[in-house]
């Protein structure tokens, strides 16, 4: 009964929260306990993705894991609707840093920027992070990170899901319009050159060669010079 009014308070809401527990204290108190718990829940989905590096050997080791639609559930991004996969790395480490490729194989659901129609992308990427053994966790680029030289444990499911983003594309068609895309792009291309050639030609029209001077006009030219030199 305890836990049916505890979620029931806590999917009510601030509002409907603070009526069933007026006391600040035990409200902060109720509210830390739930929030803690089903973030614990959350973390248990994710476990999988879990690499156990504090006891890990000096050297390169590999791992696999499978990328299925409850992952993407988790993470509940509208930009990518479902998708399927693996993620394959390859862990690299040292005495004071661990070196991790992150590459991903399969298949993301998105929605067509022009007929709102899902459609399957086929996603081949690859990236790397450094993290660096330190004092403290920090981010210090995209690439390199700093965790605390005690760390148990590292969770990859926020990177591998980050990458994969990372390979969506800007644009998003579907199939049977990239065909068209790509058609158009020729034809610009092709506009393009026939005007830089014609650009060209009329450049040279304007700014002859000496062979192509009238000879008249060259005839000129050396009169002149002569009469200076005199």
């Amino acid at each position: 009964m305890l836990i049916k009014l505890l979620l029931l308070a806590f999917s009510g809401g601030p509002t409907q929260f603070s009526s069933f527990f007026p006391n600040t204290i035990a409200k902060k108190l109720i509210y830390n306990v739930i929030f803690a718990t089903l973030f614990e829940i959350h973390v248990k989905e994710l476990r999988n993705f879990n690499i156990d590096i504090y006891k890990l050997k000096n050297g390169i080791h590999h791992y696999e894991f499978d990328v299925d639609q409850e992952f993407f559930d988790f993470f509940n991004f509208d930009l990518i609707n479902s998708g399927k996969g693996k993620a394959i790395l390859i862990l690299d480490k040292t005495e004071t840093f661990i070196d991790v490729t992150f590459k991903f194989e399969g298949t993301i659901g998105l929605v067509c920027d022009r007929s709102l129609e899902t459609f399957d992308y086929e996603v081949n990427n690859e990236h790397k992070i450094m993290f660096k053994y330190g004092d403290h966790d920090e981010e210090i680029s995209d690439e390199i990170m700093v965790i605390d030289r005690n760390t148990q444990r590292l969770n990859v499911a926020q990177y591998i899901y980050e990458f994969i983003v990372l390979a969506v594309p800007m644009k998003k068609l579907h199939p049977r319009f990239v065909e068209e895309m790509e058609e158009d792009e020729e034809i610009a291309e092709a506009d393009t050159i026939l005007i830089y050639s014609s650009a060209e030609k009329e450049e040279e029209k304007e700014e002859p060669g000496e062979e192509d001077i009238d000879p008249r006009w060259k005839l000129l030219k050396q009169f002149k010079e002569n009469n200076n030199n005199n």
